[in-house]
């Protein structure tokens, strides 16, 4: 499990198209926004390399300029799994 969260800057006049953007993607959830352009999200996936990938879908996205990963949580599912005695 791999969750993430992030702020995306886009020029105030993309906030509600990149936004757009964002909400059709997989695991991707736009909290907030400020009429200056940032963005605040989570990505949650499966994995680390997963919710890499989904970051770097972000910079293809017309009108975003930066995004900035603020936390990452990542468990090891395999991890809450006892081995057989």
């Amino acid at each position: 499990m791999s969750i993430s969260s992030l702020v995306i800057q886009t020029r105030p006049e993309n906030v509600d198209n990149v936004q757009n953007a964002l909400i059709l993607m997989d695991g991707v959830e736009v909290h907030a926004t400020t009429d200056s352009g940032r963005l605040v999200v989570t990505v949650d996936q499966p994995d680390n390399a997963k919710a890499a990938d989904t970051f770097s879908k972000f910079t293809d996205l017309d009108g975003v300029l930066n995004t900035s990963l603020i936390y990452n949580f990542f468990e090891n599912d395999n991890a809450e799994k006892e081995l057989p005695r």
